[in-house]
């Protein structure tokens, strides 16, 4: 048997132990060379001397592939393929790993899962969640004997070990958290940075130039970056950035430093709302202070969902193309599992839009 196409690179990105690494070379040469049910495979000395390695190693590789139901060991005989359909993944199974507990949000987490598990589920693909750490997402990924895995709202310091992790060859997409320019092909969601600084530049085509942001004390990566957007953009117009006209507002907070600084003469006339959990509250200041929001105050949100055109006024807002960057994660997944060739698309197709209602306007004169 001409053993040219096997090759292992004993890498120290990778975290899983060396024999682990070895089975999944393995496993993937078996596959793409199209072994008959019963193909005899070189012996373990055999094995050990092409790829540098030692027997044990060897023995430990074949033992993982014997459990996974690829490899027959025949005592006194040799290692057989027990089953020609290996060439396809024995489970079908595409795991979504987060590095925090995903709750229900009706907003952005609801309709990203939702389009999702209905892409994978057509094409007969089972959907796991999982909790974990990049440190951990080869480890889940070969424990749960995942196809491939989505990495769900990745934070800025996950990077790195996403990129190390696509160039050693595992299957990945990300969705949401920060947009990683080095990976254009894999990483798919909305440029938190670039909404916000879409929202500062609508309000200043308004007229507006005293413009505050109105978010929660949450650490979570899109509240972060919108901040960051919407302070950056603030300078780069020459626009004044005060840090009291940064209002945290949470589920449970009675809004005390909004209405403190709405009582200042020099108090925002505008207010971009970067976190939906902070929209309530907000309306519930303007109107105790009897302030006509869209009139005597504009607010611009960076979320959007059903329940915002149900307020007086219903909320402008920048909406995300969720669906869109979904469908694309999915399918771009499916294109690395399938080694097809990636799609080529541009993070400007995933800008958010402005959906205009009635909550902000033109500075009165």
């Amino acid at each position: 048997m001409i053993l040219n196409d096997l090759t292992f690179k004993n890498d120290c990105v990778s975290s899983l132990p060396k024999y682990k690494r070895l089975a999944n070379s393995l496993e993937k040469w078996i596959k793409n060379s199209e072994l008959p049910l019963g193909a005899k495979l070189p012996s373990d000395r055999q094995l050990a001397e092409h790829l540098n390695t030692t027997t044990v190693t060897i023995n430990k590789s074949f033992k993982l592939l014997s459990k996974k139901g690829m490899l027959e060991r025949k005592v006194g005989s040799g290692t057989y393929v027990t089953d020609s359909s290996s060439r396809t993944p024995r489970h079908l199974r595409i795991g979504i790993i987060c590095h925090e507990i995903i709750t229900s949000d009706p907003a952005y987490v609801n309709p990203v899962m939702s389009e999702f598990y209905k892409y994978w589920e057509n094409t007969g693909y089972q959907i796991v969640s999982l909790n974990g750490t990049p440190e951990q997402y080869e480890k889940l990924i070969h424990d749960y004997e995942l196809s491939g895995a989505m990495i769900f709202v990745p934070r800025e310091e996950f990077s790195a070990k996403i990129k190390q992790l696509c160039d050693i060859g595992v299957p990945l997409v990300t969705i949401g958290g920060f947009a990683n320019p080095e990976l254009p092909e894999i990483a798919f969601g909305t440029d938190h940075i670039q909404a916000a600084a879409l929202a500062v530049a609508h309000l200043q085509k308004l007229g507006h130039r005293r413009i505050g942001i109105i978010a929660s004390d949450s650490k979570r990566s899109s509240n972060v970056l919108r901040i960051r957007g919407y302070e950056s953009e603030m300078w780069n117009a020459g626009l004044p950035v005060k840090p009291e006209w940064r209002i945290v507002i949470n589920d449970d907070s009675d809004g005390d430093e909004l209405r403190i600084e709405m009582r200042q003469n020099d108090c925002p006339t505008a207010f971009i709302i970067a976190t939906l959990s902070s929209v309530i509250p907000t309306y519930n200041v303007m109107n105790e202070l009897n302030l006509n929001i869209g009139k005597d105050i504009s607010l611009l949100g960076l979320d959007n969902t059903d329940f915002l055109e149900q307020l007086a006024p219903p909320l402008d807002t920048f909406a995300q193309k969720i669906k869109e960057f979904s469908l694309q994660a999915a399918i771009q997944l499916e294109n690395i599992l399938k080694k097809r060739p990636l799609n080529k698309l541009s993070q400007d197709a995933f800008y958010p839009y402005l959906v205009e209602r009635s909550s902000s306007c033109k500075v009165k004169l």
